[in-house]
């Protein structure tokens, strides 16, 4: 006998990958697309599908985003969450990339997204960004 009542409601998972962008002491961060509060920042990420090759697809958004050249061997692993929003859960699987000086154009930092590591939780933080800030002051 089934009982609706005890039935759990599962939620779709989406999986992301996250860029943490770092030059020097500072990190990138963009303003939160799923969140209704201007206000709140996150780090870059995008939703990327199973059949994705997830260093492809965060060295291209890094390109397009910021005009940065990033190889492979730039981009090192990091951490992965597991983080419960409202109607869904993200499995963020994220990636450090330290930027060499030589790639770095002086106009990326003409952008008000650039902050000190040790200034992220003065920092209007999504909660998924909390997370991941906590285990990057740890490193």
């Amino acid at each position: 006998m089934n009982d609706l009542n005890s039935v759990k409601s599962i939620l779709e998972t989406k999986r992301t990958v996250c860029a943490i962008v770092k030059f020097g002491n500072k990190i990138c961060l963009v303003k939160n697309d799923l969140s209704n509060d201007e206000e709140l920042w996150t780090f870059p990420s995008i939703e990327i599908k199973q059949s994705e090759i997830v260093i492809q697809v965060l060295t291209n958004y890094i390109k397009k985003t910021y005009n940065i050249n990033v190889k492979s061997n730039d981009v090192n692993y990091f951490c992965n969450i597991k983080h419960k929003c409202e109607s869904f859960y993200m499995d963020i699987d994220s990636f450090i990339i330290d930027l060499d000086i030589k790639k770095v154009d002086d106009s990326l930092f003409d952008e008000k997204n650039w902050f000190e590591i040790d200034e992220l939780f003065n920092i209007p933080l999504a909660s998924e960004a909390i997370t991941l800030a906590q285990v990057l002051l740890e490193y």
